[in-house]
């Protein structure tokens, strides 16, 4: 029995001494690719890692610049709101200075014969005016100074101008003089005069012939007439000659 071979260890005899067939080519590529993969996901993790983390590093860059400008720009507004402020608050300053100086202004308004400061003061039928730009008007009573519809003067109203002529000539020497005529609205009808305008001028002329006669310069003097164009509350005060004085 030694010498015979079992037909079925013969063939597990020939299986063993089979050498082992090699991998086919596509098996290999396979493995090849399968490692390939392998070596590139970590790489490409680490790319997208890196470009993420570079793309965070650069918006915290963008966030902090437009942080700094925004401060900055808010800097700017706070000047500029402190400016207006400033200037708002210089405004109600100058307001308010200037409601003091008006009152004060106004409380200051002068009073004809008040403190013996009126140089027109005490002579009969004058009064005197202040007016701004600094004239100092003698306001003289036409029905003192002439009759009714006439340009003659009075004989009784001499005096009176020639205390005016006296401050003309002392207080106000080297000023402009301005006469001007007035008349009430009432039309002419009996005196020779062709209008209140022409009326009104000759009184003034008249006025000022004898303010010159008194020694005030003519050269130093305007003579006009507004006639009724600037009328007062009455006809009696409406009818008058303003002798003006410009003193600035």
């Amino acid at each position: 029995m030694a010498g015979v071979v079992w037909p079925s260890l013969a063939l597990a005899a020939v299986k063993l001494s089979t050498p082992r067939q090699k991998p086919a080519g596509r098996d290999i590529l396979a493995a090849q690719e399968g490692k390939i993969m392998f070596n590139i996901r970590p790489a490409l993790l680490f790319c997208a890692a890196s470009a993420l983390l570079a793309g965070c590093k650069t918006n915290e860059e963008m966030m902090a610049r437009y942080e700094e400008e925004n401060l900055a720009l808010r800097g700017e507004l706070t000047m500029k709101d402190d400016a207006i402020s400033s200037l708002e608050g210089q405004l109600m300053n100058c307001e308010s200075m200037s409601a003091d100086l008006e009152e004060q202004l106004a409380s200051a308004s002068f009073t004809p014969g008040e403190d013996g400061l009126d140089p027109f003061g005490g002579l009969a039928g004058v009064t005197t005016e202040y007016e701004a730009g600094g004239v100092v008007t003698a306001n003289v009573e036409g029905d003192f100074l002439f009759s009714s519809g006439r340009s003659t003067l009075k004989t009784s109203a001499k005096s009176s101008l020639n205390g005016v002529a006296d401050q003309l000539k002392g207080e106000f020497a080297g000023q402009t003089i301005r006469i001007v005529g007035h008349t009430d609205t009432d039309p002419i009808k009996k005196s020779g005069h062709k209008s209140n305008h022409h009326l009104g001028f000759e009184r003034a002329y008249a006025v000022m012939k004898y303010l010159v006669s008194r020694g005030v310069p003519e050269s130093s003097i305007e003579v006009c007439s507004y006639g009724p164009n600037d009328p007062k509350s009455s006809k009696s005060t409406s009818r008058r000659v303003e002798i003006s004085v410009v003193t600035d």
